[in-house]
């Protein structure tokens, strides 16, 4: 064919071009096609060696859209993708070992977590997807604990106790009796101060403090039991065979098949996705990414009630007085009663945001 084309041209020579100077035009040409198909191989693949050829294929593109800084492709993967996590849905019986079950989906949700964390300047409008399904996953109890450990050191400065006693015992056991003594004087005056409650980040000593999951299931607790009154029975009623779904009652009464199942599940998600990540180094992420992150947590729990307007008096204090600060909060929990507002999605999309604002405080302006 070659020679052909060589022999029907007019002056009998081939002009080279510059290499490689059609590649991104070719790439901008194909990848649409090749996603989409790609996508169609793997929903209808059923062996595992196509599997991974359709999820390596995927990746490939969208490490070429990087290089080649094309945009669209990484959120096309990413569509593609999330369509195979349908099984970690909290309203279906058994979501853990439904989703430990199907190899593929266990596959398809780490390759999106590894296309996002890795190639996430290329992510704009599928960043909706990552949030939904992370919020389906604290719904189901599924979140890392790394990602929990994230949330409690840089939004509620909870400290790491775990790193901090090794380093102590190490440095008391390099300097000796002397830093024996002192390692065991410190200890003693650090169990008085926790027999008083550990201190808060601003210092003072109170209570203890819940991890961030435990703050979050109180704070919607206490807003759902805002309604009370006449339907109070039903909704009793509802939560207690709702209860028969929790991830306990499962445990209690499972198959050794379904522990296995559950216990793959737990792998993927918690080992090899790196959900954490996500947020943890969102300060690498462009502008435009990172813009894009922002606007998906802010609208992820949904449209949220606006709160009561200031009376004449809170205008001419500068806010609301501390008298009516709890009026206006039962307020606003009534107005999102009738609404429907999921505060514990919400809450947790408030730590996530805090988190990345945090990790970008240096380019605050950009975002705020």
């Amino acid at each position: 064919m070659w020679k052909l084309t060589l022999r029907m041209s007019p002056h009998g020579r081939c002009c080279l071009a510059v290499r490689h100077c059609f590649d991104t035009m070719m790439f901008r040409l194909v990848w649409g096609q090749c996603v989409h198909a790609m996508g169609v191989v793997l929903e209808q693949a059923e062996t595992d060696a196509v599997v991974r050829a359709a999820l390596e294929g995927l990746r490939i593109a969208t490490r070429l859209s990087a290089h080649y800084d094309v945009d669209g492709v990484a959120d096309s993967a990413v569509l593609v993708l999330a369509k195979f996590s349908s099984a970690l849905n909290p309203n279906m019986p058994k979501p853990r070992v439904n989703f430990g079950r199907d190899a593929k989906a266990c596959a398809a949700v780490e390759t999106m977590f590894l296309i996002v964390t890795r190639y996430g300047d290329c992510v704009r409008s599928s960043w909706t997807n990552v949030l939904e399904l992370v919020l389906r996953l604290d719904k189901l109890d599924l979140l890392p604990p790394a990602l929990e450990a994230l949330l409690d050191s840089d939004v509620w400065g909870v400290p790491t106790t775990g790193s901090a006693a090794a380093a102590e015992a190490a440095a008391s056991s390099q300097d000796g009796p002397a830093a024996n003594g002192t390692a065991s004087a410190r200890s003693s005056d650090d169990t008085a101060t926790a027999d008083k409650g550990p201190a808060s980040p601003g210092g003072a000593v109170g209570r203890p403090l819940k991890s961030a999951r435990q703050r979050r299931a109180a704070g919607a607790s206490s807003r759902r039991n805002v309604g009370g009154g006449v339907g109070g029975g039903f909704l009793r009623s509802v939560t207690q065979l709702i209860a028969l779904q929790e991830p306990e009652y499962e445990a209690k009464y499972a198959t050794e098949v379904e522990k296995e199942c559950e216990a793959a599940a737990l792998d993927v998600l918690h080992n090899k996705c790196a959900i954490q990540d996500v947020f943890a180094d969102s300060r690498f992420l462009k502008q435009e990414a990172l813009q894009s992150l922002v606007a998906a947590i802010i609208s992820a729990p949904g449209q949220l009630p606006s709160p009561p307007p200031l009376s004449a008096g809170q205008q001419g204090s500068g806010g609301v007085l501390p008298g009516e600060a709890g009026f206006h909060r039962s307020t606003m929990d009534k107005a999102a009663a009738g609404v429907g507002v999921d505060w514990e999605a919400a809450d947790l999309c408030l730590d996530l945001l805090l988190v990345v604002l945090l990790r970008n405080r240096d380019g605050l302006s950009l975002l705020w």
